[in-house]
């Protein structure tokens, strides 16, 4: 795969492989100051967080813990499937309904937009792919209506 330099507007420089349009941003965990927050640090942030529904939350925090409600339900699918308890994957599921719900709501004020855009998701295919974008959007830099950034104080 080819490695190839991408300058911005700003004058920064990036790098990307053969798409320019993924430099920016790209991997989408990746924070403004190059700071990155690891799979576990994030999913200990969110589940810290797990009813906290005002501040915000960082792009590491909200695909993190998406990825681990992901796993959590496919171990618990397999554990229910190995001792013969179906509904054990959804039971592991639905106890982290909460915590994703929470944490897409903070990733929302992240990009300064009210917790009640999450109503997107009941607006098929339209609603969740915007609300995908914003969540892959860089947030807010510096503090906004919902609180602090997330990446300035660990906050």
């Amino acid at each position: 795969m080819r490695v190839v330099p991408v300058v911005h507007l700003g004058g920064e420089m990036h790098y990307a492989n053969t798409c320019p349009w993924l430099a920016k941003d790209w991997p989408i965990w990746r924070e403004p100051a190059g700071e990155t927050m690891g799979f576990g640090e994030a999913t200990r942030t969110c589940l810290s967080k797990n009813v906290t529904f005002s501040g915000r939350a960082s792009r590491a925090e909200f695909f993190c813990l998406n990825l681990f409600v992901f796993i959590a339900s496919l171990v618990g699918a397999a554990i229910g499937a190995a001792i013969r308890a179906s509904l054990f994957g959804e039971i592991i599921g639905l106890g982290l309904l909460l915590p994703i719900i929470a944490v897409s709501v903070r990733r929302l004020h992240d990009i300064d937009r009210s917790g009640w855009w999450m109503l997107l998701n009941f607006v098929p295919f339209i609603g969740w792919i915007v609300l995908l974008v914003w969540a892959s959007t860089r947030g807010t830099v510096g503090p906004n209506h919902y609180g602090a950034d997330p990446f300035n104080g660990r906050g």
